[in-house]
């Protein structure tokens, strides 16, 4: 069920519902099943990483200031450009 979490801890009478089995006693972890990983510093399980991450490709890096604010900063240099053709328009009609 996937909206239930369940821990298991290891008791080998658990034996998890799986709709398209039948209960038995065939249904169940082998020790083979269980074995550790050998260590590789490369080994990822659907991006999760056992033995550490060596790199953060999704990793966010810190805006500056001029980028965090860019958009501001453009915003008020368009007002002031505007504003000044504004003016520059109302003295040539005078």
């Amino acid at each position: 069920d996937a909206a239930q979490n369940v821990c298991y801890f290891g008791d080998p009478d658990l034996r998890m519902y799986v709709p398209s089995t039948d209960y038995s006693d065939a249904n169940h972890w082998e020790k083979e099943d269980t074995e550790p990983l050998r260590y590789n510093k490369d080994t990822a399980m659907n991006g999760h990483m056992p033995f550490g991450a060596t790199g953060y490709p999704n990793e966010k890096e810190p805006k500056t200031f001029i980028g965090e604010y860019l958009i501001v900063l453009l915003a008020i240099a368009v007002i002031v450009v505007l504003l000044g053709a504004v003016v520059l328009f109302n003295r040539k009609k005078k």
